[in-house]
């Protein structure tokens, strides 16, 4: 089995006062262990599961053994996986992380030579999100964005005010726009200000505070694919941006 170092939070695993080794199990099997299994654990480990609320969850078995073991690395090892809704890398040399949504110990025992045994089961999202963050290209008023990604993805807008501006609104192909402002407007962002949009939920904010965009502006993703084109538009006579839009790819 392949050995993995695994991240939960903000920790590794191989941040452990002693050794830790970590397998992804395909089947339940822990044959030094008195521990009576039932049938339905003894089948593939990997699946996906439905919450009530509609949530769906890969579940995944670990085998876990930590090495020169006493009781304080113990308590360490289950304060680490006590965490819920917590990033989670499998592995950390594959570049993309998950949301944990619990992790709940199967089986443990004591082994010779202070070792300790686990079964760690993980419930994490099926989706995860590259942790190399991307950008997109500007080019006038124009991003091109290239997600190479299974999933879409929604960006987030930077960008300095160079001169005053009455309205700014950036449009989505598919009519979609996140505008700010209106065009025969009094001036709502001065020179300096520092905007920030957040494309999923349409949230603005100049210099760190909420502000509100028009009414009728509305969420947009970028679709997996190359050059996608979202227009950036000023009013009349003002100057186009300079736009840090940043993303991240996501994998189904």
């Amino acid at each position: 089995m392949k050995k993995v170092i695994m991240k939960i939070g903000n920790m590794r695993s191989d941040e452990f006062p002693t050794k830790v080794s970590i397998s992804k199990l395909d089947r339940f099997v822990f044959p030094s262990s008195k521990t009576k299994v039932s049938d339905d654990r003894l089948l593939h480990r990997v699946y996906v599961e439905k919450h009530d609320d509609k949530r769906k969850s890969v579940v995944v078995d670990y085998e876990i053994n930590i090495y020169k073991v006493n009781q304080s690395v113990i308590d360490l090892f289950k304060i680490w996986i006590s965490k819920e809704c917590v990033v989670f890398q499998p592995d950390i040399t594959v570049n993309r992380e998950y949301i944990a949504y619990s992790f709940e110990i199967v089986s443990e025992e004591r082994l010779p030579l202070n070792t300790y045994r686990v079964v760690l089961q993980v419930k994490h999202s099926p989706v995860s999100t590259s942790l190399s963050e991307k950008v997109a290209r500007q080019s006038n008023n124009t991003l091109f964005f290239q997600n190479r990604g299974t999933a879409r993805t929604f960006p987030i807008f930077e960008f300095t005010v160079a001169t005053p501006l009455k309205m700014v609104a950036f449009t989505h192909p598919n009519g979609r726009a996140i505008q700010y402002g209106y065009e025969t407007g009094n001036t709502i962002l001065h020179t300096g200000n520092i905007v920030k949009i957040d494309t999923s939920n349409c949230l603005l904010t100049v210099n760190g505070q909420r502000k509100y965009v028009n009414p009728a502006s509305r969420s947009f993703a970028i679709e997996p694919g190359d050059n996608t084109e979202i227009g950036i538009s000023v009013n009349t006579g003002a100057t186009i941006p300079n736009v840090h839009a940043k993303f991240r790819e996501v994998f189904l």
